[in-house]
């Protein structure tokens, strides 16, 4: 394969990663050895939701590449990590950079720019510096964009009718069902209490005339002959 067409094969291939934007982040450098495409992903955030800027860098062989991310002094996104850069392919003249970040900044007022800077060290010692724009996501608020056409919906019923209707029943049937069983409570209590006056009111009659006999018997009438005064 001829020297010429290698890298522009490499750059293609890179550019078909999923992971990445279309859009090619060219090298801030003359060495055409070079390329960076870069991307970001997800590429659409809400504010204080975390995304990663990515790159695929390719390299000569036998190279090594570092990177940092040089941002302006901003609360508008930060790094929640450390810069992760690895290589693709035992050759290494692929590599990865992997930043994550989060942002605090809706699109509403735009994020600053920011520039990755990378260091690619050559197999014989010889360094090259260079950089390339950080890929940021579109940010969206949280909020909604325009609130000046909502207007609050009223109160609705923790019930509705139908619902309402049916516990209403059911709740009358309940308490019906309860005084119901009350009158039955106090209508067996009442016939207890009757049968019980009558047993002790029969027991008392019977002691009464047993009562009546003995003193007749102990008056001595009847010895005596005195029928009249016996009854």
């Amino acid at each position: 394969m001829s020297s010429h067409l290698r890298p522009l094969l490499a750059a293609a291939a890179l550019l078909a990663s999923p992971a990445l934007l279309s859009t090619e982040a060219r090298a801030q450098a003359a060495d055409t050895s070079v390329h960076v495409a870069a991307g970001v992903t997800p590429d659409t955030v809400t504010v204080g939701q975390p995304f990663r800027s990515l790159a695929r860098v390719t390299v000569p062989a036998g190279a090594t590449l570092s990177a940092r991310v040089a941002s302006p002094d901003s609360d508008a996104y930060q790094l929640t990590d450390s810069v992760a850069v690895q290589p693709l392919d035992s050759a290494r003249t692929r590599w990865s950079v992997a930043i994550p970040l989060v942002a605090w900044r809706a699109d509403s007022l735009p994020l600053p720019p920011a520039t990755v800077k990378l260091a690619v060290t050559r197999a014989d010692g010889s360094s090259l510096a260079m950089g390339y724009g950080l890929a940021l996501p579109a940010v969206r608020s949280v909020l909604p964009a325009d609130t000046a056409g909502l207007r609050p919906k009223p109160a609705k019923d923790v019930l509705d009718d139908a619902r309402a209707v049916s516990y209403t029943l059911l709740i009358a049937a309940i308490a019906l069902a309860a005084l119901l069983l009350i009158l039955l409570v106090a209508y067996l209590v009442r016939r207890f209490m009757r049968r019980r006056r009558e047993a002790t009111t029969e027991t008392d009659a019977r002691a009464a005339a047993l009562a009546a006999l003995d003193r007749a018997r102990a008056s001595g009438f009847a010895e005596r002959g005195d029928w009249k005064g016996f009854y």
